[in-house]
């Protein structure tokens, strides 16, 4: 593009970029006084832009040599990175923005302003920068053109190039929230935080482990009774594996499954976790083309990807290693059925002979006959290991707490503790938990040697302890520690300290009230009310029963009231839609509908689940209720758009 024809046609078709670009500020209908700013500052580089083209026509048609200066000018400006294919870049940024375009080539006005104020700022002095290179041009002053404008040149190149490197990365973690609602890593990470340094060693050391770590060994079972510290052992092979594959060309991926999300833990959720770790490990820091087709499409149409879809790109990308190494936790509470539980791991293991797959799980019959060909290490928890924990969970006490006070009177007492403790709990970290929470409420030593001496042998008879325990405490108490335990078992999915504050709230609040942060208790007090027998996840405030054992035990021990919690739970969920909260209705942005979600975290929970129950209890107790909310369309409407949220847009 030597010539001035070739400059003209160059100049031309930036101007009619900047003509789009004003069309579609004028049609976007957001953005207010930005977007007029964007557009007066388009229209004056568009005016210099028609000044130019008419310097070079005038050029032309009076056939003038420019000579030297005409080198200088053109090098300028079409170079590869030269003022108008900086101009153009910035025009085509812009449009990228205001006006997407789909995979098929088609172009759809975005239905919000797409810029933040620091992105216009960016564009603002990027474009009078542009400006003041194109004003020099025009007054001929090459040689001040060529000495000040290569540097700023160069400046609004980077400019450019960083904004677009940004808005690829911002496009790239958005498909990687979309692709999987299962981001084991925070899990991983509080598991092993609550691992003692010393742990596990003999497992480490166990030679069909080191087998297996070496890639000797293609699948290795795990098997253990309920609470031997599965988990526990399973985070540490993966910490190890991080560590060890840092430098080789080797991964490592994991699933945690849990008792609690059986219904959500679907093949397609846990490979996409899988696919998801893969991606994150990747050093390219791109997303592949074909995870960036498979999103446009579901995207477009609102839906997820197949089973297919995932495990051919997961079994393509798995062959870039030597050796994929797959850890799954608990495999016994992947599914209601074992069977299901064994097609995922039998699917998976299929993939190739580099991939190398651990899994623990609780014995089975089923479990028995599968892994009878397989190699198996048995985990039980150790006396050294349980030790270390206890005395870890002691260290950890609250210092005002009784038995703190009780140590400090008598320090020997923590050892008698630990060996007294670590000799009734059969094996099992959660029994140890369970005996030590025990004796947390104990206002003497005395009780605490008397209790020490008579602890529950076997995992029901502790956790009817605990029920006996948080029956002593004060009715008021006794009252509240039911009702948040019910709730927690009921629930269809993992509830938060939030949604649990929000949904205690709702008891003493009238109808024509509206919810105020004053009228939510204390989170602490909440859980603290249930003696142990519940965990919050410190990252995430996630509720769970402390172990499944605990959950299917309280839910034939307290079958009798269960039907009264989830009666309960569904008059909350009706009574929280129709809050005055929500009588604005309607979300009509992003932005308005992310801050209604944290202000109000109960409400997805209520609105995607107050139904959930309707088969189980008597509708004639929640029909009052259920009327409320269809008489009020501002309710309904709101509910329904809340319903239809997806978690991938939306992730909690």
């Amino acid at each position: 593009m030597s010539d001035p024809l070739s400059i003209t046609a160059s100049v031309i078709a930036v101007l009619e970029l900047a003509a789009t670009t004003t069309r579609y500020l004028r049609e976007i209908k957001h953005g207010a006084a930005d977007r007029l700013q964007l557009r007066d500052e388009l229209r004056s580089t568009t005016y210099l832009l028609e000044m130019l083209r008419d310097r070079i026509d005038d050029a032309e048609d009076a056939a003038v040599t420019l000579g030297m200066g005409k080198s200088i000018l053109t090098e300028s400006l079409v170079g590869l990175d030269g003022l108008l294919v900086l101009v153009q870049s910035v025009l085509q940024d812009i449009i990228s923005r205001l006006c997407p375009q789909s995979k098929f080539g088609q172009r759809s006005l975005s239905l919000t302003w797409p810029f933040t104020k620091k992105e216009i700022t960016e564009k603002l002095a990027c474009l009078e920068r542009l400006k003041s290179s194109l004003s020099l041009v025009l007054q001929n002053d090459l040689m001040k053109m060529v000495q000040s404008s290569h540097r700023e040149l160069t400046e609004i190149g980077q400019k450019v190039s960083q904004t677009q490197l940004k808005d690829e990365e911002d496009l790239n973690e958005r498909i990687l929230l979309w692709l999987s609602p299962f981001p084991f890593r925070k899990q991983h990470d509080a598991i092993l935080e609550t691992v003692q340094a010393g742990t596990g060693g003999w497992f480490m050391k166990h030679e069909k482990v080191c087998n297996w770590l070496e890639g000797n060994i293609s699948v290795l079972w795990c098997p253990g009774i309920p609470g031997a510290g599965k988990t526990r052992l399973m985070s540490i092979v993966v910490d190890t594996l991080e560590h060890k594959l840092a430098s080789k060309n080797a991964l490592c991926t994991y699933i945690y499954c849990n008792y609690g999300r059986r219904n959500e833990q679907t093949p397609v959720a846990l490979l996409s976790s899988l696919l998801l770790q893969v991606l994150r490990h990747s050093k390219s820091g791109t997303v592949p083309s074909e995870i960036s087709s498979l999103y446009d499409s579901h995207k477009k149409l609102g839906t997820r990807p197949t089973w297919k879809e995932l495990f051919d790109i997961f079994t393509k990308m798995t062959f870039e290693y030597e050796t994929t190494y797959i850890v799954i936790d608990a495999l016994d509470e992947y599914s209601e059925s074992e069977n299901d539980a064994l097609w995922f791991l039998s699917t998976i293991s299929s993939i190739g002979s580099n991939v190398k797959i651990m899994c623990s799980s609780r014995f089975s019959t089923t479990f028995d006959a599968y892994f009878d060909s397989f190699e198996k290490v048995e985990i039980s928890a150790r006396d050294e290991d349980i030790e270390l924990f206890l005395d870890s969970e002691i260290s950890r006490l609250p210092t005002l707490s009784s038995l703190s006070k009780h140590l400090r009177a008598e320090p020997d007492l923590r050892r008698h503790i630990i060996v007294s403790i670590t000799g009734e709990c059969q094996g099992m970290f959660l029994l140890a938990k369970l005996h030590l929470e025990s004796l947390l409420p104990k206002i003497n030593r005395k009780a605490v040697r008397l209790a020490l001496a008579s602890l529950p042998g076997t995992l029901n008879d502790t956790y009817s302890d605990a029920l006996k325990r948080i029956r002593e405490q004060p009715a008021e108490m006794v009252e509240l520690a039911e009702l948040v335990l019910l709730w927690v078992i009921c629930a269809r999915q993992n509830l938060t300290v939030m949604q649990l504050q929000h949904m205690y709230a709702m008891l003493e609040l009238s109808e024509e009230m509206a919810l105020e942060d004053d009228d939510l208790p204390d989170g602490d007090v909440l859980t603290a009310a249930c003696g142990g027998l519940i965990t919050v996840d410190k990252e995430s405030q996630t509720i769970n029963v402390i172990h499944y054992t605990a959950q299917q035990y309280f839910e034939i021990s307290l079958a009798p009231k269960l039907m009264a919690a989830r009666v309960n739970l569904t008059k909350i969920s009706l009574a929280y839609l129709v809050l005055l909260n929500f009588s604005t209705g309607f979300c009509t942005s992003d932005t308005t509908m992310a801050q209604r979600l944290r202000e109000y975290p109960f409400i997805e929970y209520a609105a995607k689940h107050w139904g959930s129950e309707v088969n189980l209890i008597d509708a004639g107790e929640i029909l009052p209720d259920l009327e409320r909310l269809w008489s009020n369309p501002v309710a309904v409407e709101m509910t329904s758009q809340v319903w239809s949220l997806s978690s991938a847009r939306y992730p909690s």
